[in-house]
């Protein structure tokens, strides 16, 4: 491989006829951390909380995952019955700042991003 086309990230996805070289790249792992309970109020309702984060990592974030570290913590219920159950669940998800780029050069600023979330789960077991 040339010197020219090695991966200057940990992971890209480079289509071979793609013009602006990388699609996305992420330089290094992420880990997300999760906490969360669960009470079941009777056989059939059960309750639970979670709180998720993920750190910053700093530099340059992908222009097709614009996100450099969350906070989020969600609220759930659910219903069971007879092996049918239905979930809800509702989620605040506050990003942090950061900005994206193409190579090494940055290209557009994120600021103050959040997302509301409203989850509905059906499920049957047999």
């Amino acid at each position: 491989m040339a010197e020219s086309n090695k991966a200057v990230w940990g992971f890209e996805i480079r289509p071979n006829l793609y013009p602006a070289g990388a699609l996305v790249t992420y330089r290094d792992d992420v880990m997300r951390y999760d906490l969360g309970v669960k009470h079941r109020l009777s056989a059939e309702w059960g309750i639970s909380a979670l709180y998720s984060q993920e750190p910053q990592t700093g530099g340059l974030s992908s222009n097709l995952a614009p996100v450099d570290g969350l906070h989020a913590f969600t609220l759930g219920a659910e219903y069971t019955r007879s092996g049918a159950a239905i979930g809800f669940a509702l989620s605040e998800v506050r990003f942090d700042d950061t900005t994206t780029g193409l190579g090494t050069t940055p290209f557009a600023r994120f600021n103050g991003n959040r997302a509301r979330l409203v989850t509905i789960r059906l499920s049957h077991r047999f």
